[in-house]
């Protein structure tokens, strides 16, 4: 069952068609390593200038979606450009998704791996005259 958002700010149900497959946790461990760069849940229902970044995210879903992806024996590619930071997240937005998926990893049973991009786009060009500045940013 889906929960869609209407314009006039409720939530209609809407059933799915079909046989989903039903995700499992693998029975012996892969041998490669796969890391999901998971999109972060907005909440359609959160009143947000579009324009404002950091976006409206519903933080309950979003880390209810890792856990889906860990269950599964996934990893975590967690901000990267792709999936967050080039769609509208600033850096204090980024640094919280990456502290709060790392500190659920921490507890999660199978222990996901969690890696991060963290970007230095949060610095004017000026801020950024050397390697050592690079690497603190």
């Amino acid at each position: 069952m889906l929960r869609l958002p209407l314009t006039n700010g409720t939530v209609e149900n809407y059933k799915l068609v079909g046989i989903p497959i039903t995700p499992r946790t693998p029975s012996i461990s892969f041998t490669r390593i796969a890391f999901a760069a998971a999109h972060v849940v907005a909440s359609p229902l959160f009143e947000i200038d579009p324009w404002q970044l950091g976006g409206a995210i519903d933080w309950d879903e979003t880390l209810k979606y890792r856990h889906y992806l860990w269950d599964q024996g996934l990893y975590v590619a967690e901000a990267m450009d792709t999936a967050q930071r080039g769609m509208g997240l600033d850096w204090e937005t980024a640094k919280e998704l990456i502290e709060r998926t790392v500190n659920d990893a921490k507890y999660h049973p199978l222990k996901p791996r969690v890696v991060c991009g963290a970007g230095t786009d949060q610095f004017g060009i000026e801020e950024l005259k050397n390697e050592d500045q690079i690497i603190n940013a």
